[in-house]
């Protein structure tokens, strides 16, 4: 359980980081309206392997994050720990790789 909880915890801190680097600056003044907010799209990369009600769960918490923040998108890709592991170090070398990861 206190896994689980933990788990949450840090993609929870990992996506509000993401939607606290924003731009808030909005001197401008062209958008009196208040409607029609006009953000650049945005998307998130996760290389997970999470498996069952964790993995279900995440899901649940990405659809509910991307509802409140349309205009980000977060892909959640599933791999065995083993590819994971490999994926990762691959992708580092050549310095590319998701944004989150949970091993």
């Amino acid at each position: 359980m206190k896994k689980f909880i933990s788990i949450l915890v840090i993609l929870t801190l990992a996506m509000t980081m993401f939607v606290g680097c924003g731009d808030k600056d909005d001197t401008s003044g062209s958008n009196t309206s208040g409607e029609g907010d006009d953000k650049a799209a945005v998307e998130i990369v996760v290389w997970e392997s999470m498996e069952g009600v964790v993995s279900d769960l995440l899901r649940d918490k990405i659809k509910e994050f991307e509802a409140e923040y349309p205009h980000i998108t977060v892909t959640p890709t599933n791999y065995s720990t083993e590819d994971l592991t490999e994926l990762v170090q691959t992708a580092i070398l050549g310095g590319a790789g998701p944004d989150i990861m949970y091993v």
